[in-house]
């Protein structure tokens, strides 16, 4: 399968029974159950321990300070799915006695860290707990460093640490956990992005407008106390039950539940998951008083993009909701025109984009939908060389470098733009929406088409571009398999660019009125990567001071954030600060 133009920011994830990753730190970063996902490196490639090998050669895991870091973070992705000790073990009292205090110092940050994660001090709020798990990793980081200085006179033998690692049980995901290996090394030594993929799990992402697992439709969350707070889906079996939002889980049929730790959390997972039709009972703390509900379990869908009609109380203005979950399916953009168009039918007089949480995707999909709005022979995107800032002639198959509205635009959705091209947009962004979810709002900026609500989106405005050689970065042709690589930075028609400094909102709304730390809490592109790309000069631009001015004037006039806040947070699935505002905001433009 040829990946084309891709710009997304989680490549490649194990999806075991869970998805833990920020769980601990925000009530907005949540969980879904899931069903277990097959081994697609294991069962549709030729991916093996020897290609593990070939890449962690030592010459190449000697070659400079990041291609050290990357050889030591594979080891120890590999030995972590082995769940054994870390790395080094037995190995520094054989070989490097000189510098065994540094390998122990190492080995107990990380520790630190795995504690720090999955036997949290009660006491610590997740925030505080998720800042020392970030202090922690760029500690180990640092010393590994510091190892590698220390060991060129006398190196580390990776062929060695390779034999201890690949020799243990990694678990019946080995496909999964040795492609994630091979990706940790690559995020380090070449970029972030550069990753390696299987081919049939891409194509069944890209086929794929729904993902459907069977359970209570309740997403779980920790809270400020490291309890489960349950957050029902609409129209789930949670819902119906008698759920409400920030429940408090305390006991699942009978079963006291508090994960001390990740097998603990999987195994709570496993206990509201099951059979279509089957009963589960949970026991639920509401305002402090113990509630008991049965709840039955029933096929939950998650649709990539769905859509509604929401109505200002006071102006009864009609305003179509469009939620976008990811631009990672195949012809995205025309589903989008065919919901957009039918939300209209219904009388949205405007349209709100929610990117919220949306990490990416296809860039041909969303630049579709920015040609949707933007007139005839406009230029909608750049695309540079990061690191010289010239100009690419080529990106792909010999098209021009600057995309623009004639390249991508969807025959089907003229009508969408003669129906729209005069109305209120808005977008809606988290500190998660990265990459593409960025590129819909910036293209669009840069026609003032748009205003933003929310807070900074994630800082990501490199693209991706597969398939490419592997043997470029030093990995094996792997039949099933893919390289998906850094190709460039991409610059909006104004020559701003995303990348580190995000797109800021031009009115800043967290998810609650008054802010908690967890609400203020973000980790973005620069906070995750020492490696990331670096920031263009210009940076996106949003609407003028007059503008927000008097947008604030007409929603202060005909809008009541506060009374509808108040309101839905008595219902079962509670209020959402950041959509009500952008709904007064499209009902002002």
């Amino acid at each position: 399968m040829n990946l084309g133009v891709i710009d997304t920011i989680q490549i490649f994830v194990i999806r075991l029974m869970i998805t833990l990753a920020a769980m601990t730190v925000a009530s907005s970063e949540m969980a879904f159950a899931e069903e277990e996902a097959p081994d697609y490196f294991a069962t549709h490639s030729q991916l093996n321990d020897q290609n593990v090998r070939n890449l962690l050669s030592q010459e190449r895991c000697y070659a400079n300070e990041q291609a050290f870091l990357g050889c030591i973070l594979a080891v120890n992705t590999l030995l972590n799915n082995a769940d054994v000790p870390m790395i080094f073990t037995n190995y520094r009292t054989q070989k490097l006695p000189e510098i065994g205090e540094v390998v122990k110092a190492v080995e107990n940050i990380q520790l630190q860290k795995i504690n720090t994660l999955f036997k949290p001090d009660s006491n610590k709020t997740p925030v505080q707990l998720a800042k020392e798990n970030d202090l922690a990793t760029k500690q180990s980081h640092q010393a590994w460093r510091a190892l590698f200085a220390e060991t060129q006179n006398d190196p580390v033998s990776f062929a060695a640490l390779l034999n201890e690692a690949l020799a243990q049980k990694i678990s019946k995901y080995r496909g999964q956990v040795l492609a994630m290996a091979i990706n940790s090394y690559l995020n380090s030594a070449v970029d972030p992005h550069t990753n390696l993929w299987s081919i049939k799990e891409t194509e069944e992402m890209m086929n794929t407008k729904e993902e459907t697992f069977t359970g209570i439709g309740s997403q779980l969350s920790f809270n400020r106390e490291l309890k489960i707070e349950l957050y029902p889906m609409e129209e789930s079996p949670s819902l119906a039950a008698g759920v409400r939002k920030k429940d408090i889980l305390t006991h699942i049929n009978g079963r006291a539940v508090q994960p001390k730790d990740r097998e603990e959390f999987n195994n709570i997972i496993d206990l509201l998951l099951g059979e279509e039709n089957t009963s589960v009972s949970i026991t639920v703390l509401r305002a402090g008083k113990r509630i008991e509900l049965t709840i039955t379990r029933r096929p939950i869908s998650i649709k990539i993009l769905d859509g509604k009609i929401i109505t200002n109380s006071r102006t009864k203005q009609k305003i179509g909701h469009i939620r976008l979950h990811s631009f990672m399916q195949k012809d995205l953009c025309k589903d989008f025109v065919t919901l957009a168009k039918d939300l209209h039918s219904q009388g949205a007089e405007s349209l709100i984009l929610d990117v919220r949480g949306n990490a990416g995707g296809d860039l041909r999909e969303v630049l579709c939908m920015v040609s949707s709005f933007v007139e005839v022979n406009q230029n909608l995107l750049l695309f540079q060389d990061p690191q010289t800032n010239l100009l690419i002639n080529s990106v792909k198959n010999n098209s021009m470098a600057i995309a623009t509205r004639q390249m991508l635009y969807a025959p089907q959705a003229e009508e969408l733009y003669n129906l729209f091209n005069k109305k209120p947009l808005v977008v809606l962004q988290d500190a998660r929406s990265g990459s593409a979810s960025e590129l819909l709002p910036g293209a669009l900026q840069s026609y003032g088409r748009v205003v933003t609500v929310g807070v900074r989106s994630y800082g990501k405005g490199t693209m991706q571009q597969g398939p490419t050689d592997p043997r470029t970065v030093g990995l094996d042709e792997i039949e099933g398999t893919q390289l998906l690589s850094t190709a460039a930075r991409f610059h909006f028609a104004d020559g701003s660019t995303n990348q580190i400094t995000g797109i800021l909102p031009d009115f800043e709304v967290y998810a609650n009125p008054n802010p908690t730390e967890e609400d203020l809490y973000a980790r973005r592109e620069a906070d995750l990567y020492t490696n990331a790309v670096h920031a263009g000069i210009k940076k996106p631009k949003g609407i003028s001071t007059e503008t927000k001015a008097r947008i604030t004037n007409c929603m202060n006039i005909n809008t009541n954030i506060a009374g509808e806040y108040t309101k839905d947070e008595q219902s079962a699935l509670g209020a959402d600060y950041q959509l009500l505002t952008a709904k007064a905001v499209a009902s002002c433009l």
